[in-house]
């Protein structure tokens, strides 16, 4: 009778989904403070609870914090899917309609995060975002981590539901592997079955994966989606401001080699893939000390044409006593 109502299975679905989210990001804390209080304000005795801390919440203390959010998210929707009390495809899929008349604002949020059902592929996908997630939020920093995702989250939803696509967070890990792949694009990885990649190849590589164990070539779309997404990113975040920097440098390579090797700041500038969102502000102080330091270059260069290794009149007393000499006579 309690699961034949809807409204009693909405309310045990979320009371699961808040003891998961408590035990996983350590908000049981408090909670466990009070209940302390209380038993002792009760009668109780000292309650000696154990120190040892949860091996789930072990495990997700150690990863960042934009990582972190997002494997709790996956877990917390995976779990709702799993109750079976209603169609994943009806109640989490993306539908914008749905989303903006009927207030189910919940939509993107689960879209971004079903990775489907626990499964291969499921636990597949899951370690990939654990370890390119890890390894770009500790490149880049947190705070630059979440605007990447607020940008792939936002522009997914557009491109998904202009394409139909129910779920995009498998587009999303995508997006991550592409971001990280573009820090050290040129560095080898091992890939399956002792295949060795170049790190940018890694997700087109996972493309061919995937699309073998679907037996289907609709199972890259999502990948596709991902890739597309991040390079946008990629283009305006590093790919433009390095042009624009390289055309407001001068037209000379030689400026454009003495600066970048002067200036450690516009070096690392350059660098294609280094930060997902450079600082404008860094910009112009990089530009600033390198146009300073060229000033400074043509300066020394100037002093050493005037400073020659020979003066003329020392060169013309050289000629007269060579003649002097004999040595060039005609009759020699």
């Amino acid at each position: 009778k309690i699961f034949a109502d809807k409204m009693m299975k909405k309310r045990i679905l979320v009371l699961l989904g808040l003891v998961l989210l408590q035990e996983c990001s350590g908000l049981n804390k408090p909670i466990r403070r009070i209940r302390r209080i209380c038993l002792i304000r009760g009668g109780a005795k000292e309650i000696e609870e154990s120190k040892e801390p949860n091996a789930i919440q072990t495990q997700l203390n150690k990863l960042p914090v934009g990582v972190r959010i997002h494997v709790v998210g996956v877990g917390i929707v995976t779990l709702l899917a799993m109750s079976g009390a209603f169609e994943p495809e009806q109640i989490l899929a993306l539908d914008l309609p749905s989303t903006l008349f009927r207030l189910q604002f919940w939509r993107p949020f689960s879209a971004a995060c079903f990775l489907g059902k626990p499964s291969m592929s499921w636990a597949t996908t899951l370690y990939l975002l654990i370890k390119y997630g890890c390894e770009l939020e500790q490149e880049v920093g947190s705070s630059a981590y979440a605007k990447f995702l607020i940008l792939q989250f936002f522009l997914l939803i557009g491109l998904g539901s202009m394409i139909g696509l129910p779920f995009f967070a498998n587009s999303l890990v995508t997006a991550i592997i592409y971001a990280a792949s573009r820090l050290h694009p040129m560095a080898n990885i091992q890939f399956q079955f002792g295949i060795k990649l170049k790190y940018y190849m890694l997700p087109f590589g996972l493309m061919v994966i995937e699309m073998l164990q679907a037996q289907s070539v609709a199972a890259i779309i999502p990948h596709i989606c991902g890739v597309l997404t991040a390079h946008f990113h990629h283009f305006f975040a590093v790919v433009w401001p390095q042009i624009q920097n390289d055309l407001n440098g001068g037209s000379s390579d030689r400026r454009r080699q003495v600066s970048s090797s002067l200036s450690p700041s516009l070096s690392a500038l350059n660098k294609p893939g280094r930060k997902l969102f450079p600082s404008s502000v860094a910009q112009k102080e990089a530009s600033s000390s390198s146009n300073t330091q060229l000033v400074e270059l043509d300066d020394a260069e100037e002093e050493d044409d005037d400073d020659t290794l020979f003066d003329d009149t020392e060169f013309d007393d050289d000629d007269d006593l060579s003649d002097d000499d004999g040595l060039f006579d005609e009759d020699f």
